[in-house]
């Protein structure tokens, strides 16, 4: 699934979230990962958590959905530190 198709199985815009008659669910703090193994984007050697497995934008799409969630806000990940450019 594309990230393009992931959100707007996640709950589509605005508009749609007040046409409904409810308002939004917003996540208003979590993370995407690359992954230990993902030489692209390595953590910082000096990061204290450095989980395992990937946190892709595809899964989160697919968590906020299956959890109703309409909008998220990706905050930059501890892995990576003050590098800026990694995340």
């Amino acid at each position: 699934m594309s990230v393009a198709a992931a959100a707007a199985a996640a709950g589509g815009t605005p508009r749609l979230a007040a046409a409904n008659g409810r308002s939004p669910v917003v996540d208003c703090h979590l993370h995407c990962f690359a992954g230990a193994n993902e030489a692209r984007f390595p953590y910082h050697p000096a990061g204290p958590y450095r989980p395992k497995a990937p946190a892709t934008p595809e899964h989160l799409l697919k968590c906020m959905a299956d959890g109703g969630v309409n909008f998220a806000i990706v905050v930059h990940p501890e892995p990576y530190q003050d590098d800026l450019e990694e995340s």
